[in-house]
């Protein structure tokens, strides 16, 4: 590819129809439209008289105003890149910057907006770290919304690492955050209540997709087993207690699969605790992560700040992901769907979301699957599970041991006229996502 250079369609005849196509705007000067053909089966930039009609699959890709376009032959119009389109467009602009002498148009890092844009993402990280294990791509994806090492001594996923460094995908110059709106993928506004989150339609409604990759992560890559040997210097003696619980809780629990307290539980135990703390000990008064003062009073309001429904619509969906791929896939063995790409699991999850698109009872079937509960059992399941989780959660609000008080709020919890303010409730809100509209 050496020696190329970038083919401008208004220097081109063979290639002025394409100047035509609809769906850019007007150009303001000569550099703002820049076209190459791309050979996505053969590495190589095609020259200015490249055929269209090729027998090999070419797909042509555009940049106009720093933004990537690709052609849709049959109507012969730009549309912005997106899903299936990104990987091809990134593929030849990169190889374009490699050829120039000075770099192209900026470029503007492309939005992530839809489940096929997510794979497509996915896709990228997997052709950027070929060496990466599905185990590390799944670690580094669950990293871009919870990274801090509270969540790093519970799931023992690593993230992408080169000779022995953490790999950071979300800041620049990375060319995964040159690429992609990180910022847009995983939003950060402290002051807000509750935070901004990024989420997807998929069939049970809404989903936070953090919180979906945070299940997946738990899933594949479970906990660590050294949590309560070896923690961090920095932790504090609550932030110790804490992880120290969770072990054991862990250690307690009676069920296989434990990906719950990344999911729902954890939400769910959250959204209790804190209400009940703020309820019973601080008068409705609760300290925001940017330490302003908010109000939280009942148990609504605890759960719209702390496990709304597309949240825990991710949390469902990060659960029973694996399960449905290795049923949809007829995987029995356990080493298989490990060892599958990432982007490859997505793609069959996907699949299987269009094949049973009304269906919802599909997903209620898996969830209990997954639980190792009868279907008729799951309430009952969900409520002890979310229990034993604000037990761990309270932990954070005390200088001591919370457990006994945590016993003392919820006798007194239950002892109110408003059914709204009790865990049944919360439980009841959660199932409601599996419900057929």
């Amino acid at each position: 590819m050496t020696g190329k250079k970038i083919h401008r369609t208004e220097k081109t005849k063979s290639e002025g129809v394409r100047t035509r196509a609809a769906g850019l705007p007007a150009k303001k000067n000569k550099n703002e439209l820049q076209i190459e053909i791309w050979d996505e089966k053969t590495p190589k930039i095609k020259g200015p008289g490249a055929n269209q009609d090729s027998k090999k699959k070419t797909s042509y890709y555009a940049l106009h105003e720093g933004r990537y376009y690709y052609l849709v032959k049959s109507t012969n119009k730009w549309t912005p890149v997106t899903g299936q389109f990104i990987r091809g467009a990134i593929i030849a602009f990169d190889a374009i910057r490699k050829t120039e002498k000075k770099k192209a148009v900026k470029i503007k890092p492309i939005k992530i907006n839809s489940i096929d844009d997510f794979i497509a993402f996915v896709e990228i990280i997997e052709m950027m770290y070929p060496n990466a294990k599905p185990s590390n791509i799944i670690g580094e994806l669950r990293q871009v919304w919870f990274s801090d090492l509270k969540w790093d001594t519970v799931v023992a996923g690593n993230g992408i690492q080169k000779k022995g460094e953490r790999i950071d995908i979300e800041t620049k110059p990375n060319r995964i955050a040159e690429i992609f709106a990180m910022s847009n993928l995983a939003p950060i506004d402290e002051t807000k209540k509750p935070s901004p989150r990024k989420t997807m339609k998929l069939n049970l409604g809404n989903a936070d997709i953090g919180h979906l990759i945070a299940g997946v992560d738990a899933t594949l890559n479970g906990y660590r087993k050294e949590v309560d040997v070896d923690l961090p210097t920095w932790f504090t003696p609550i932030d110790r207690r804490t992880a120290v619980s969770v072990r054991k809780a862990y250690n307690r629990s009676p069920h296989k699969v434990i990906s719950d307290y990344q999911t729902w539980s954890g939400d769910l135990g959250q959204a209790y605790a804190t209400y009940l703390y703020t309820r019973f000990e601080t008068a409705g008064k609760f300290e925001w992560i940017d330490e302003t003062k908010i109000s939280i009073k009942s148990l609504k309001r605890s759960k719209e700040l702390f496990a709304t429904t597309a949240e825990l619509t991710g949390d469902i969906y990060g659960y029973i992901l694996v399960e449905l791929v290795k049923k949809s896939a007829n995987i029995t063995d356990d080493k298989n769907i490990k060892e599958m790409k990432i982007s490859d699991l997505f793609k069959h999850f996907i699949r299987q979301e269009r094949l049973t698109k009304n269906n919802k009872e599909i997903y209620k079937n898996t969830f209990a699957r997954v639980a190792g509960v009868k279907k008729g059992g799951l309430k009952s399941f969900i409520k002890k599970r979310s229990i034993v989780f604000s037990k761990i959660w309270i932990e954070k609000y005390g200088k001591t041991s919370m457990q006994e008080d945590w016993k003392e709020y919820h006798t007194k919890n239950l002892k109110l006229k408003e059914d709204d303010q009790k865990i049944d409730w919360l439980v009841d809100e959660f199932l409601k996502i599996f419900e057929n509209k």
